[in-house]
């Protein structure tokens, strides 16, 4: 009897930082949310991962990143709940979903 492991989820990905080519070993999302953090801060890649490194903690800088994509993300969704909180929703809540009708109106 053969056992077959699940292909892993965690993929090592080569960068250069700081003149220095490093490798990371992190999952598609996080990934993902590194290059969109870096896009919105109209920085490359490497650039941007060279600032987290320089500020980092923790040894592991694959750890770091996973953590640096959390926050960010933990800190956009704050942004939209105080936003919303103040007012001016951009999203019904989800006990609002009742009180909307398919033509955009609101019912009570």
């Amino acid at each position: 009897m053969t056992l077959r492991s699940k292909p892993s989820a965690v993929i090592k990905r080569s960068i250069v930082i700081s003149g220095h080519k490093t490798s990371v070993s992190l999952e598609d999302p996080f990934w993902v949310g590194l290059k969109a953090c870096a896009a919105a801060g109209h920085q490359t890649l490497s650039t941007y991962i060279g600032a987290i490194d320089i500020d980092r903690k923790v040894s592991n800088l694959s750890s770091t990143l996973r953590l640096h994509v959390l926050a960010q993300a933990t800190a956009e969704r704050d942004a939209l709940l105080e936003t919303q909180s103040k007012g001016s929703r951009l999203l019904p809540r989800p006990d609002e979903a009742s009180l909307h009708t398919g033509n955009g109106f609101r019912t009570a």
